[in-house]
């Protein structure tokens, strides 16, 4: 399948019907997520053959101060997917749209989730609006679902890891066998050479809570880590497609497009590139995975102040392991398994 998502800077619903750049970017993915389409709440929106079409308008907090609606989210799926599709959490504040894809052969369904996350200087910002998303990445995977997130995230985070790296204690146990269960840790590459800010903290805490990987720059097709965003005559990355664990294998290409005709002519009216997936859709029963239900599944919220004190204690709490007993009274499934503890122990004691 492939995923297109695209910060349209406004107006799409003149544009879905009068750019022959958006009309032909339809033939060529069977997801297409609009961002800041600036659509109003009871719009007749544009009917495109083949595509089922799903919207969420953004609630005007400010009344007559405006002229305009901001924000608002655009997916059109393309019919010829044979997937049944439905609209699984559509939040009133409109950052949002969850959609669930069924019937995927054996499976588990897919969930994905486009988000417009409002600049934190907009009146429209709400700080607790990656902690909602993480809650609801936790409740997918009570239902067996697996996840993409994609959208407009307003967060610069160049090179900085989305992942909490134990590598270093691991190294000191040498016991690699920590690793082996755990999303690989690729670094990212990025052309965008700004210093992280906006929602960055608050994108990465998400992933390191969640195990999610951002696929830009991590992904064939865009190691270099394109930027996707030349407002204000930057070359900034702010948009970003995340997969949970199960689908990081399932990513083949990711590609940012950088043709001017979507970003800055006079057709597109965008500062924003879009941002083009394709993922395969496994139709084979996957092996047996924890859930959140189960002990092991650890939900944190990570906060980078305090992993110093997080390595500290952890590496205090593995010091009064006995190694060499266990080594030789333990397999090393078991072994793994107690050190795991341990960690998920002292996770709960400093983010929980």
């Amino acid at each position: 399948m492939t995923l297109c998502c695209w910060n349209i800077h406004g107006g799409a619903c003149n544009k879905l019907s009068t750019s022959p750049t958006l009309q032909d970017l339809l033939t060529r993915v069977d997801i297409l997520a609009l961002t800041k389409t600036h659509h109003f709440p009871d719009q007749q929106l544009p009917v495109v053959p083949g595509f089922q079409c799903f919207a969420v308008a953004r609630p005007c907090k400010l009344g007559g101060l405006v002229r305009k609606h901001s924000g608002g989210i655009l997916v059109y799926v393309s019919t010829a997917c044979n997937k049944t599709v439905t609209v699984w959490k559509c939040p009133v504040d409109g950052t949002r749209l969850w959609l669930k894809l069924a019937d995927l052969g054996g499976r588990k369904p897919l969930y994905v989730c486009i988000a417009y996350v409002p600049p934190q200087n907009s009146p429209y910002a709400d700080k607790d609006l990656f902690e909602a998303i993480t809650q609801e990445v936790v409740e997918v995977e009570s239902l067996e679902g697996t996840v993409l997130l994609a959208g407009d995230f307003n967060a610069k985070t160049r090179q900085e890891l989305d992942f909490v790296d134990c590598t270093s204690l691991c190294d000191v146990l040498q016991i690699p066998e920590l690793l082996d269960t755990r999303p690989p840790r690729r670094s990212r590459q990025n052309r965008d050479t700004a210093a992280p800010c906006g929602w960055h903290k608050e994108l990465l805490g998400l992933c390191c809570a969640t195990s999610y990987r951002i696929l830009n720059r991590r992904v064939p097709g865009d190691l270099e880590g394109e930027c996707t965003c030349l407002a204000n005559q930057g070359h900034n990355t702010v948009d970003y497609i995340l997969a949970c664990p199960d689908l990081l294998d399932a990513a083949h290409h990711l590609e940012v497009l950088i043709d001017f005709a979507f970003c800055g002519s006079p057709h597109s009216n965008s500062d924003h590139r879009p941002l083009v997936l394709q993922f395969a859709v496994i139709t084979e029963p996957l092996a047996a995975v924890m859930h959140a239900d189960q002990p092991h599944m650890i939900r944190f919220k990570y906060n980078t102040t305090l992993s110093d004190d997080y390595c500290t204690k952890l590496q205090d709490r593995i010091s009064t392991i006995n190694l060499n007993a266990c080594i030789e009274d333990m397999s090393a499934a078991a072994l793994s398994e107690l050190i795991h503890d341990n960690i998920c122990m002292v996770t709960n004691e400093v983010f929980g």
